[in-house]
């Protein structure tokens, strides 16, 4: 007898299609480890230290960023207060080259003065800001003999006050609005923030001597602080 073959045909087939395919066997899922956040790499950083209100603080002049300093080596304070001698100003900048590891706050921090925070780990120099100095720029630098004062205008850090002889210091915060001035002049009032103390110093564009060497300035300064008056001359700097 005869099998029809197109039916046996579709019967293998259909056989064939409802077979279960056989499971496939899947890898064993490997956790991966963390990978370790690489080290941020230390820098030499050339800038000033400063002792505020807020805590020891470091401006970066290369970069013209502000860092709050976490840890620094504990020589750091001293070297900070024989640096400013004579007459320290509270919150003054010093120059300062040092080795530290910088770690940056992000872009979106609400933080718009300091951009991150600072570990030193090495202090390679620390010494008095002076006329040369040219980080961060002064408006004009002052100075004064009989008695010896001298005075600096600084956008950046206020105006500072030394007198030498007596061994004072004193600091004033920088005028919020720009200075009355006609080219030739330049006029700079002050309020102590802790005793009420008014500061009026007058820049003019005018030859100078300071009495004791044969040195000429292009400025004179004039500097009022309470009934105190001081005369001197002054160098303009950089800073607006």
């Amino acid at each position: 007898m005869q099998i029809p073959m197109r039916p046996l045909f579709f019967a293998l087939l259909l056989a064939a299609c409802s077979e279960t395919p056989p499971t496939a066997r899947q890898a064993p899922v490997v956790p991966l480890e963390p990978q370790a956040a690489m080290p941020l790499p230390e820098q030499t950083l050339h800038g000033t230290f400063s002792q505020t209100g807020e805590g020891p603080a470091f401006y970066d002049c290369t970069a013209g960023k502000t860092y709050r300093v976490l840890v620094h080596p504990s020589s750091l304070d001293s070297m900070y207060q024989e640096a400013c001698q004579p007459s320290p100003v509270p919150g003054e900048p010093v120059v300062a080259v040092v080795q530290g590891v910088i770690t940056p706050f992000p872009a979106s921090s609400a933080d718009s003065i300091v951009q991150g925070t600072l570990i030193i780990n090495r202090i390679d120099s620390l010494s008095a800001r002076t006329i040369r100095s040219t980080c961060p720029p002064y408006v004009f630098w002052c100075i004064g003999t009989e008695p010896f004062w001298g005075l600096v205008i600084d956008a950046r850090n206020g105006i500072s006050l030394k007198h030498i002889g007596s061994e004072t210091g004193k600091w004033f915060p920088f005028p919020k609005t720009a200075p009355p001035g006609d080219g030739n002049s330049w006029v700079y009032e002050s309020v102590h923030a802790g005793n009420g103390e008014r500061l009026r110093a007058v820049i003019r564009r005018e030859m100078c001597s300071d009495g004791m060497s044969d040195r000429q300035y292009d400025y004179s300064a004039e500097v009022r602080i309470g009934r105190e008056i001081l005369r001197g001359c002054a160098i303009r700097g950089q800073g607006q």
